[in-house]
């Protein structure tokens, strides 16, 4: 690393160091690299035994949000000083011996120790959507999934921009609820033949009937999927949405720009219907309840024509 290079990441860190100092507790969690002591590596390891410390005490944490990628930089540097064996990509030889150091910390405390938990969350910047690059397939052999954020979904306003094809979840339906976990068997399924029809739509134009009925189907689910900052979903909300989904009742709609309008008048009635606040999701939804969500969004597609 150039000496030019070398101040430039001396002068981040001191300002890290500068801006969470009450965080720090003035306390040292690195190693000196540097002579001039200008140098300190901010070790993500000695932060989570900081954070277990505290954990254990009459504080709690419930979760701590970890950003691997900024431990990237210092730890090249710390494996090249220490002349550890370079390994893929150029990172130390050892990085996934790191890594999951870090990430087997998160845990649940019994009861008898205090309780609480930390939960670790690496988020991990892939260079051109690489899932498969060294530190990204390394840091998910690790967790127990990932969510994959594919950047042409970004840039095309589907926010939050999940690429449902490469997100995976090793605990799959076991943790989700009855109810939701009936509504959602074949969603994911769907998108992604949606986006294989629209690609495939680019060179050959002349679909038949049931392709234009899925890309008719998939272009009014992606607005039911995006959620705007600050405006989270509850369980009964999510209900409601896939069942407009699962029953294709959104195929009733005439046009893709009136689905965000007409959902919000949707959840709008949903939330005021007394079977909101008494719906049991530990059950799949029975015929009754369904009957009520199809009226709910038959009155709203109505008022909105109107």
């Amino acid at each position: 690393m150039s000496s030019k290079r070398l101040e430039e990441f001396a002068d981040t860190l001191k300002k890290l160091i500068q801006d969470n100092e009450s965080i720090l507790r003035e306390e040292e969690t690195g190693k000196v690299l540097s002579n001039q002591d200008s140098i300190v590596l901010l070790s993500g390891l000695s932060r989570c035994t900081l954070n277990e410390v505290v954990l254990i005490g009459e504080e709690k944490i419930r979760a701590i949000v970890l950003a691997v990628r900024e431990n990237y930089l210092g730890a090249v540097i710390l494996g090249r000083y220490d002349r550890v064996a370079e390994g893929r990509e150029a990172f130390p030889g050892d990085i996934f011996y790191l890594h999951s150091r870090l990430l087997e910390r998160s845990g649940k405390l019994s009861e008898e120790k205090g309780g609480g938990s930390i939960t670790a969350l690496p988020i991990i910047q892939t260079q051109s959507d690489d899932i498969a690059a060294y530190i990204p397939s390394n840091v998910i052999s690790i967790t127990d999934g990932q969510l994959f954020l594919k950047t042409n979904l970004f840039n095309s306003g589907q926010r939050p921009a999940v690429d449902l094809g490469n997100s995976v979840s090793r605990v799959g339906g076991a943790a989700q609820q009855a109810a939701i976990k009936d509504m959602t068997s074949a969603l994911k399924l769907f998108v992604s033949q949606y986006f294989e029809l629209i690609e495939f739509s680019k060179f050959s134009p002349d679909l038949n009937e049931e392709s234009r009925q899925k890309i008719a189907m998939g272009s009014r689910i992606m607005p039911l999927l995006k959620q705007f900052p600050l405006t989270p979903y509850s369980p009964q909300d999510e209900i409601m949405i896939l069942f407009l989904i699962s029953s294709k009742l959104i195929l009733d709609i005439e046009s893709v720009e009136s689905v965000p309008d007409i959902l919000r008048r949707v959840l709008e009635s949903w939330r005021k219907d007394p079977n909101y606040s008494s719906l049991d999701l530990t059950q799949p939804i029975d015929n009754r309840i369904k009957e009520v969500m199809s009226s709910i969004f038959k009155s709203a597609r109505i008022l909105k024509v109107n």
